[in-house]
């Protein structure tokens, strides 16, 4: 699994990529790999909010690079809506300075 990828992963898919179906299928893996961690951490902590540490952890490896890839594909907006976003934004904030991975 890619977990901890840099800024720029999107445009090395696009320097790597030889055409359009390679830098598409690279970039819409990375989108659905990445929706998969929040969605995990997301459900576990609907099941137990004492599971916060572990969504604000998921939170900031991984919102940064949901925004850059909504840019590109922009259909994901139907699940990462702009409330969506506030929520996740709202949860980083109000925990910002806690539950810093070791």
């Amino acid at each position: 699994m890619i977990q901890y990828q840099n800024n720029h992963e999107v445009a090395d898919y696009a320097e790597v990529a030889n055409d359009d179906t390679q830098k598409g299928s690279g970039i819409v893996f990375d989108f659905v790999e990445r929706t998969g961690y929040l969605l995990y951490a997301i459900g576990e902590y609907k099941k137990s909010t004492n599971n916060i540490a572990l969504l604000v952890q998921v939170l900031r490896n991984q919102v940064e690079h949901i925004k850059e890839l909504l840019d590109v594909l922009p259909a994901g907006r139907r699940i990462f809506t702009d409330s969506l976003l506030e929520w996740m934004e709202n949860i980083l904030e109000s925990n910002r300075g806690m539950h810093i991975e070791q």
